[in-house]
């Protein structure tokens, strides 16, 4: 019993033990011998491409410090896998290891068996059984069984890949928001609202406004320039419409197929998905902590991404909006939140967001899905349309792929 409780707790161990067991080879010494191999190879190779002879040691020199670093991530994320596999496993051995006491003085063993609940016989030996294998074994296994190897891969590399040199928010439609540090909230207003603006420099200036018929449109000011974007990629500058590209100022303003990128000298980059009515602001790392706004403070706080104008905190979603409205007389009334049945539209929600052959499972441990799974049920109430929903899917595909995850719209929203 004490080897099985130690073969749970470094489970990675145990697996290079059986492996030598079987093979009366060290697992070690066959990675050795594999990399030793493949370097041999891409040395023997090299010759053939490489005909300048003063470049065969540099370039000799440039694979082996790959394979020594190769080398050194494989031990690190091999150590974060065998501690991850020691939490899951700790599901199961800590449960067993409750159940017993051994006492190696008196030779004996003191089981603990748990209350069962009502309906259960006392001193029914089947019931303990079942009690045992379903709730101290079947179900840690099953949560073990859940979980998603390469969402847990894609969670480690982009923490060994985080860069705090830029900052990064999203405007989904015209009442979903994501913050610079993340925070993923709604908030649906009348009035026009600021996004963000340069309260250091006054450098630029981003706002919301409300159009007739639900839509938006965005006005923008980077350095002297002053533009206003429209749904559809039309952009206006004093009423008249602008020839793209565009420059001036050290602004520049070009447009694609179903994109439209507005950037500054300073390194301000507003980009605007037509396809998916999803906007994307980017300050480079130097603008730190100089914007504030419905996207939040761009200092790496997440504690104070709710700070109002006058440097108050606030947790309450409506109250942070109106408070970052441009004009202060303009009222809005919040609307009554909408009842839905249990109906189709829940489908394609659950199916992108929940499900665990969802197309964007392995997402879901770097870009939380519960919030973008409830703007969707919220966006959808009332609609067959698959627009509302294939909007959350691109923001949630676009934060992903800046998590360093390789993610595709699913083929319904393309």
């Amino acid at each position: 019993t004490q080897q099985i409780q130690s073969e749970l707790h470094k489970p990675l161990v145990a697996l290079k033990d059986a492996y030598y067991e079987v093979t009366l080879k060290s697992l070690d010494e066959v990675w050795q011998e594999k990399m030793d191999e493949y370097q041999k190879k891409i040395q023997a190779f090299l010759p053939s491409i490489v005909k300048d002879v003063r470049l065969k040691e540099p370039i000799y020199g440039i694979v082996t410090a790959v394979k020594i670093g190769i080398d050194m991530g494989t031990c690190q994320l091999m150590k974060w896998v065998d501690a991850k596999l020691s939490r899951v496993m700790g599901k199961i051995r800590r449960p067993l290891s409750d159940l017993y006491r051994y006492s190696a003085s008196n030779c004996s063993v003191v089981l603990n068996l748990p209350m069962l609940g009502r309906g259960y016989q006392p001193g029914d030996l089947a019931d303990f059984s079942n009690y045992l294998i379903e709730e101290k074994l079947m179900k840690p296994l099953r949560n073990l069984y859940s979980i998603n190897p390469m969402a847990e891969y894609y969670r480690f590399k982009r923490r060994m890949m985080e860069s705090p040199f830029e900052y990064h928010a999203l405007l989904i439609g015209n009442q979903h928001f994501v913050t610079f540090d993340g925070k993923v909230y709604s908030a649906a207003s009348k009035c026009s609202l600021l996004l963000a603006q340069d309260f250091t420099y006054n450098s630029f200036s981003i706002v919301l406004n409300q159009e007739s018929g639900g839509m938006r449109s965005l006005y923008v000011r980077m350095n002297q320039t002053v533009i206003d974007l429209y749904p559809g990629g039309k952009v206006e500058e004093n009423c008249r419409s602008l020839d793209l590209p565009f420059a001036r100022n050290g602004v520049r303003i070009k447009k694609e197929v179903n994109k439209i990128e507005v950037s500054s000298a300073d390194g301000v980059i507003l980009t605007c998905d037509l396809q998916y009515d999803v906007c994307s602001l980017t300050l480079d790392g130097w603008l730190h902590g100089i914007s504030a706004g419905l996207f939040g403070t761009n200092d790496n706080e997440a504690r104070n991404d709710f700070m109002l104008p006058d440097h108050i905190y606030t947790d309450n979603a409506q109250e942070f909006t109106q408070n970052w409205q441009v004009n202060s007389q303009c009222s809005s009334t919040q609307k009554k939140a909408k009842i839905c049945s249990a109906a189709g539209h829940r489908k394609i929600c659950t199916a992108v967001f929940q499900e665990a052959r969802s197309p964007l499972r392995n997402c879901f441990r770097v870009v939380d899905p519960a919030p973008f799974y409830n703007m969707c049920l919220h966006d959808t109430c009332g609609t067959k349309e698959l627009k509302p929903a294939c909007s959350l899917v691109a923001a949630f595909v676009h934060l992903c792929n800046r998590n360093f995850i390789p993610l595709e719209i699913p083929y319904q929203c393309v």
